[in-house]
């Protein structure tokens, strides 16, 4: 009777309303269903009228139950066939872990972690479940080679630097050198300051500045009227510009008249006064000077000479003369006296001299004869 009135019981703390056994052995209603039973009959009348509906109830499986477990389900006894798994901690490694679906996990599941796992510590280029490394093993920074308050991994080191920083600043140059100390970042734009004066027309002659010889002198004396046109000169710091005409190249022709290049011009080109060959003394008249060249033409040429006798002599006209003559007088000394000969111009490609005898009383003295000097024209 006691394990009927449990199962019974059981029964009643799973269906609404809730039926329960007091301490005198009385089932009363202990739900908010409304039951007034306040004996065991009428708690029991009340129960099995629902009975009915209680032997429906559940639609569990076996494999929704775990393994070891049982339950009523619409009147019938069920087994449970859910497998356990225990506790279980799982370390990455190169191959996938899985947890096989179908259980129930009734002890945490742990991957593990690990703190190292960091860019840092996986090769640079390389990826270990979705992170890039960073590290090499080529790095050579030490502290003196990264800024103050600044860190960085070196072959999987920590390194906090050293290096100083400079912020910006301006430096204007003078007599002495001004240095900006090795060792320190320049966080700032260091200048150096430029001055469009430090040029060479602004610099005494003769003295240098910062690598610039100057020009400038206070003695020169040129004007305008002593530079070329169109260029430009420094005179004791002014600018000239040149008025000098140029000109170019020419060539002069002597002529009767003189021919000048006047003064005050920049001969840009050369001058040409023209040469000729033919000005030689055999080329101008006898007693004239040409260009300071004293003539000594004549009219021909003294090709060759005769000697003169008593008688009357006729000579060829050589070829490339045009004519044949005799110039002045020459002389025929006789043992006593003087004769003298004439002569006249011959035609039809002959010349004839004779000698003439003034003084007859001379008449067949011996006679030295002298040379006659003929003039071939061309």
């Amino acid at each position: 009777m006691k394990k009927v009135l449990s199962i019974i019981v059981s029964l009643m703390l799973i269906v609404s309303p809730v039926y329960a056994l007091d301490s005198e052995g009385v089932i009363y209603d202990n739900s908010t269903s409304g039951s007034s039973a306040t004996n065991v009959n009428d708690a029991l009348n009340d129960l099995y009228s629902k009975l009915d509906t209680i032997k429906n109830i559940g639609n569990a499986t076996s494999d929704k139950i775990l393994s070891g477990y049982t339950a009523y389900v619409k009147g019938n006894t069920i087994t449970g066939s859910i497998p356990s798994k225990g506790a279980t901690t799982y370390t990455p490694g190169t191959s996938n872990q899985t947890i096989a679906s179908g259980q129930y996990l009734s002890g945490v599941q742990t991957m593990k972690g690990d703190s190292n796992l960091v860019a840092a510590n996986i090769a640079k280029g390389k990826s270990i479940f979705g992170i890039s490394g960073t590290y090499t093993s080529d790095a050579n920074a030490v502290a003196g080679n990264i800024l103050s308050g600044k860190t960085a991994y070196v072959n999987g080191s920590k390194i906090t630097g050293t290096i100083s920083s400079k912020g910006a600043a301006t430096y204007t140059p003078g007599k002495s050198n001004q240095t900006i100390a090795s060792g320190q970042y320049l966080s700032g734009v260091q200048t150096i300051k430029g001055d469009a004066n430090l040029v060479a027309g602004n610099i005494a002659k003769g003295k240098s500045i910062f690598g610039i010889s100057g020009t400038y002198t206070s003695d020169a004396n040129a004007v305008a009227g002593n530079i070329l046109s169109g260029k430009t000169a420094y005179v004791n710091g002014s600018k000239i510009t040149g008025t000098i005409s140029s000109k170019g190249a020419a060539t002069y022709t002597p002529g009767k008249s003189n021919q000048t290049i006047a003064s005050g011009q920049y001969l840009s080109g050369t001058q040409t006064i023209k040469g000729d060959s033919n000005l030689v003394a055999s080329n101008i008249a006898n007693g004239k000077t040409i260009f300071g060249v004293t003539g000594t033409y004549t009219g021909g040429t003294i090709t060759s000479t005769e000697k003169l006798g008593n008688t009357t002599n006729v000579r060829t006209i050589p070829s490339g003369c045009s004519i044949y003559i005799f110039i002045g007088i020459n002389k025929i000394t006789f043992s006593n006296s003087t004769a003298l000969y004439s002569g006249r111009i011959g035609s039809g490609g002959t010349l004839t001299w004779y000698a003439s005898v003034f003084d007859s009383k001379i008449a067949g003295q011996t006679a030295s004869v002298g040379n006659l000097n003929i003039l071939c024209l061309k």
